[in-house]
């Protein structure tokens, strides 16, 4: 924990546990125990934190924005690279496990064109676990944010009717529909439709 005052980073550091604090951002640097450094500083000093930090052989994971320019960025991206250390912005949803799961479908096929509107997700197999902690509609969610910007305006899936606990899913994450007979399939199927919850992008090179 590091402050611009040494009373108010104790203070901190006491309440909340931390074992080391400090009121300089130099001896944090300095301190070879320190192994990598959160930045939430405001915007315009990151740049230069980062630096110090970089330059003292320390990780750096800062708040967004990483710099204020891209010429920042890459400053810091060379330092990283010099010094043997790693820079990245604080972007949690890259390590989220629904986003992440998402991608996954996303990259096996979850999302086809149905026609011209519609995009198709295949269906969702989920586990009791998943459920109870809703990742399966976090998931749908961003598949549902995923068929937007490749600019559908529509989504529709299918279950099988001795899927209650899917058909549950769907109609708890905003779809409509119900039992009905599909040419595809032998036998009948829950299907289920909902218009996607971001619009498509607009696309700058129409205008």
């Amino acid at each position: 924990m590091c402050s611009r005052s040494s009373d108010s980073a104790a203070r901190f550091a006491t309440e909340h546990g931390i074992p080391r604090h400090y009121g300089d951002f130099a001896a944090l640097c300095a301190d070879p125990e320190v192994d990598a450094i959160y930045l939430g500083t405001p915007h315009g000093t990151h740049f230069a934190y980062a630096s110090e930090a970089i330059k003292a052989g320390k990780n750096v994971l800062s708040e967004k924005p990483l710099t204020m320019t891209a010429d920042e960025a890459r400053e810091l991206q060379r330092l990283s690279l010099e010094h043997g250390v790693l820079v990245m912005e604080a972007m949690w949803m890259k390590f989220s496990p629904s986003i992440r799961k998402a991608q996954e479908l996303v990259a096996a096929g979850a999302i086809r064109r149905y026609d011209e509107t519609t995009a198709e997700v295949k269906r969702m197999w989920t586990r009791d676990s998943h459920r109870r902690r809703g990742l399966a509609q976090r998931v749908l969610r961003e598949l549902d944010t995923a068929a937007g910007e490749l600019g559908y305006t529509r989504i529709f899936l299918t279950t099988g009717s001795r899927q209650p606990e899917a058909v549950a899913l769907y109609r708890a994450s905003g779809f409509e529909g119900g039992e009905r007979r599909i040419p595809e399939f032998d036998l009948p199927v829950f299907a289920f439709e909902k218009p996607v919850s971001t619009a498509p992008a607009a696309d700058p090179l129409r205008h």
